[in-house]
């Protein structure tokens, strides 16, 4: 049977938030044969739970321009190449209480990024193709509710995904975009997004031509 001691290592294990994985996988398996065969098979069960619960102790608070403060998983938030950066330049540890500013992002927007990457959080990290990247016929359901949204918002969404250097997120809201304009005329493309006509005819063939692929 788990010993007082050997629950209280076990305890101990599971509350470490500086590596969760391997504080909990040690003691387990370094008192392993000191457990009946019952406590064994119960723990080898309750390990995966435990990684799970230490993971979600590891939390980062982000601040949008306008001054709101958002506490999310490091795990989502480090879907941003930028704030990944960040906090290893700060060296910001799980139990800092220190906030990430980002300045060019405000709350409205770093709200909906949050919520696509708490979606996206366990995606392979996406390759770098570029016939995948031209591609639009490959939008999820899901991401197509979710980028069903107002023109600036969608253009808010893709400036704060370039700076936040997000791929997954940029590819999607930009393909979005793509397909707005697929098979539209320049008058109608300028029509959409209210744009001034300033364009010769000359580069107006021009453009067409070089964006053939989106026909």
């Amino acid at each position: 049977m788990i010993g007082r001691h050997d629950q209280t290592t076990l305890i101990e294990a599971i509350t470490d938030k500086s590596r969760p994985t391997l504080a909990i996988k040690w003691p387990f398996f370094h008192m392993k044969n000191q457990f009946s065969e019952r406590d064994s098979q119960l723990l080898l069960h309750l390990v995966p739970l435990f990684i799970v619960i230490s993971a979600k102790m590891s939390m980062v608070k982000l601040q949008s321009s306008d001054g709101e403060d958002f506490e999310v998983e490091k795990i989502v938030a480090c879907m941003s190449n930028t704030i990944k950066t960040m906090l290893e330049d700060l060296d910001i540890g799980n139990d800092d209480e220190e906030v990430i500013p980002l300045p060019n992002v405000n709350s409205k927007t770093l709200k909906k990024v949050i919520e696509w990457a708490e979606y996206h959080k366990n995606d392979p990290a996406p390759e770098d193709d570029d016939n995948t990247d031209k591609r639009t016929d490959d939008i999820s359901a899901w991401d197509q509710k979710f980028l069903n949204l107002a023109q600036n918002d969608l253009f808010e969404l893709i400036l704060a995904a370039n700076y936040l250097d997000i791929k997954g997120l940029l590819v999607v809201t930009c393909k979005t975009v793509a397909k707005m304009i697929k098979n539209k005329t320049p008058e109608e493309i300028r029509k959409t997004f209210n744009i001034k006509n300033d364009f010769t005819i000359e580069e107006e063939e021009q453009i067409q031509k070089e964006n053939e692929y989106m026909k």
